[in-house]
């Protein structure tokens, strides 16, 4: 399917489209002014490695991982219960929960924490109280619940510091007994002492271990900052008003496109002559475009004549008339039967205005009112119903008794003659192969006005008896149903189809204007 295919299923189908995108941009619309405001605020929060030297932080994915651990903690119960509890909230840590939010900035040591509401100032407390819970709890997520390195080394050094003094006061009494005694010194003094420079040297290097790992402990704690606290936004974060016009008028305009597509499978109607091709391997021979008659004019003067002037239509018969001529020289056929699958398609003028081409290229021509239930050929060539074809049958005079001149030099009709009982019997009566090659003798071209195939059983007595079938199919009229069936109607009588002639187009895609043909037609060709 090309662009042009495209852009004539737009034009058939513009008001679903135009429908659909309305009605889409006014659920938009209402949608978006009924929905309340949202608010949004942000904090900024750092967590920068505390001693990159440290054996602790060897991992240089440590940083990633701790970044990772407080975005997740965000909507821990324990964090979220804080902020309820120091904003003395109405709400419940789930409630909460829905409300706040973090994500890490790449590349960066940085965690935007954010929180949403309806009131611009709420969202601003809670996503700085949910910052700062944060930063508080950056020790505990340190520490744990087991004891720490350093509270382990004091627990020791106040382990060591009471033996010392136990020490300590043991050598000064032995030390005074050893005064007095005047003697010297005793074993026991000597390994008291040595003991107690042992464990001096422990102490010292149990507050050296101390002191590195309450520097260490402290480092990590203070590792989260807050570097930006939220403000109070002025503007809601959500709903996006042109945002959401915008996709409404894009979704309405592809949902109505696609609508449009539907319809135009789903509509069985043909309204191109893409669609006629679509469903028949014949040749189309023609596209006639729809002429709109106006009141006061004669039926006569839809008739292609040369005193007619230019008028789109006519050329589209001189088109149709080359394409016949063409035909028949290839295939032999000179009789030929125009018909159409229902009612009202314009086969009838299709034949007045068929012969009119064919006379005007100098043939002589003999147009055939074949449909006895509504003959029209007498009003549209200028001539009288009676006598014609029903009477041929059961009169002795020759056949140029009932061949009557037409306005249009070059055409002579048979009309259908008086209204028989059964025009079904007649035809099916009539000695049809010497009436052909009669009236076959007496011109260059025979052209019979058929009865519609699907409307009556008479189309199929007299199809098989031609040289070539033309069905007419009517734009905006016929349906793909019926031209299938009407082919298939006549390939069962053994009728030869030889061609289709596409009438009533819309004349906005004829382009017979080219030549520069802009003369008013003297009247509305049909």
């Amino acid at each position: 399917m090309n662009l042009l295919r495209y852009l004539q299923i737009l034009n058939r189908r513009k008001w679903i489209v135009i429908v659909t995108a309305l009605a889409v941009l006014t659920v938009t619309i209402v949608g978006t002014l009924r929905t309340r405001p949202v608010y949004a605020a942000t904090a900024l929060v750092r967590v920068a490695q505390a001693d990159p030297g440290s054996v602790s932080y060897t991992d240089l994915g440590y940083t990633d991982r701790l970044i990772q651990t407080y975005v997740m903690l965000i909507k821990s119960r324990p964090l979220l219960e804080g902020v309820v509890e120091r904003l003395q909230l109405e709400l419940t840590p789930w409630d909460l929960s829905t409300m706040v939010g973090a994500e890490a900035i790449l590349n960066t040591e940085l965690i935007r924490v954010g929180a949403e509401s309806h009131d611009p100032a709420l969202a601003a407390a809670i996503a700085n109280t949910l910052a700062n819970v944060l930063v508080e709890q950056g020790q505990t997520l340190y520490s744990g619940q087991g004891k720490s390195a350093r509270e382990i080394l004091l627990e020791q050094i106040t382990i060591v510091e009471q033996r010392l003094q136990t020490d300590r006061e043991l050598l000064a009494a032995l030390a005074a007994q050893s005064a007095e005694s005047e003697g010297t010194p005793g074993t026991a003094l000597q390994d008291l002492s040595t003991r107690i420079s042992a464990a001096e040297s422990t102490y010292a290097n149990l507050l050296a271990q101390y002191e590195a790992a309450r520097l260490e402990e402290a480092l990590r704690a203070n590792s989260l900052t807050v570097v930006e606290e939220a403000l109070t936004p002025t503007s809601p974060s959500r709903p996006k008003t042109m945002l959401n016009l915008v996709l409404g008028l894009v979704v309405g305009i592809a949902g109505g496109l696609g609508l449009g597509l539907v319809f135009e499978n789903l509509d069985p109607v043909i309204h191109s002559r893409d669609d006629l091709e679509g469903i028949t391997s014949l040749p189309v021979l023609g596209t006639i475009p729809r002429v709109r008659p106006r009141r006061g004019i004669r039926n006569d003067a839809f008739i292609l004549r040369e005193s007619a002037g230019w008028t789109a239509a006519g050329e589209a018969f001189r088109i149709l008339g080359t394409k016949a001529t063409a035909l028949s020289a290839a295939t032999g056929a000179r009789t030929l039967l125009v018909t159409s699958p229902e009612p009202g398609a314009g086969k009838s003028t299709v034949v007045a205005n068929l012969a009119g081409a064919l006379a005007q290229a100098g043939n002589r021509v003999i147009v055939v009112d074949g449909d006895l239930r509504r003959p029209v050929m007498h009003s549209l060539m200028g001539v009288t119903r009676e006598p014609g074809l029903s009477d041929v049958a059961s009169s002795a005079a020759g056949l140029s008794a009932y061949l009557k001149d037409t306005r249009v030099p070059g055409v002579r009709a048979l009309t259908a003659g008086a209204a028989p009982p059964n025009p079904l019997k007649l035809l099916s009566g009539l000695p049809a192969s010497q009436l052909l090659e009669r009236l076959a003798d007496a011109a260059d071209y025979v052209i019979w006005d058929s009865p519609p195939l699907l409307a009556s059983a008479d189309a199929g007595v007299l199809a098989p008896l031609a040289d070539g079938v033309l069905l007419v199919v009517a734009s905006e009229q016929a349906t793909t149903k019926q031209v299938r069936m009407a082919l298939r109607d006549l390939e069962q009588v053994g009728a030869r189809t030889i061609g289709i002639i596409y009438n009533k187009a819309e004349a906005d895609n004829m382009s017979y204007s080219y030549y520069g043909h802009r003369n008013p037609p003297s009247g509305d060709g049909r």
